[in-house]
């Protein structure tokens, strides 16, 4: 059931692979993990790599199920949107594990800033920025006391 309602909306099999992984995943943090209906990308989104969707879905996925740990939260939701057209390719990634302080928020994207614990920590969201940098694209943070809503844009055009 999972795999079909993935497949009838991503068409490139290295992603739709990646929302298996993080929907299996999820489940270890009690979390949902849900793709939006109206979600929709191509098996060839030329010239996007799948590598590099693969790297900010992944990134932005796993910080959201690393903000619900230590947290009480009920009903732990991260929505994610992947929404492409012949000049795009929109990812939006919302989560209800609370907000980004804001001395971190604008930070996050800048090598080496985390708030996890741990050596090699702060590499994921500064590779984010460096693919949108890559495709020209655009990123918003939009945090408040219950949700963060995380968008990144990739424009297919250089």
């Amino acid at each position: 059931l999972t795999s079909d309602y993935y497949s009838s909306r991503i068409k490139d099999d290295q992603i739709g692979a990646l929302f298996v992984g993080k929907d299996i995943q999820s489940k270890e943090f009690d979390t949902v993990v849900q793709l939006s209906s109206d979600s929709y990308l191509s098996k060839q989104h030329n010239p996007i790599a799948s590598d590099d969707l693969i790297i900010i879905i992944g990134n932005l996925i796993d910080n959201a199920l690393e903000a619900f740990k230590g947290s009480n939260i009920d009903n732990r939701r991260i929505d994610v949107r992947v929404i492409e057209n012949d000049h795009i390719i929109k990812i939006g990634v919302s989560d209800n594990a609370g907000g980004i302080d804001k001395s971190v928020k604008e930070r996050m994207f800048n090598r080496g800033v985390s708030t996890k614990q741990g050596e090699n920590r702060g590499t994921g969201l500064h590779l984010v920025s460096e693919i949108v940098k890559l495709y020209s694209g655009e990123k918003s943070v939009q945090s408040s006391m219950h949700r963060t809503y995380i968008e990144i844009t990739l424009k297919k055009v250089k």
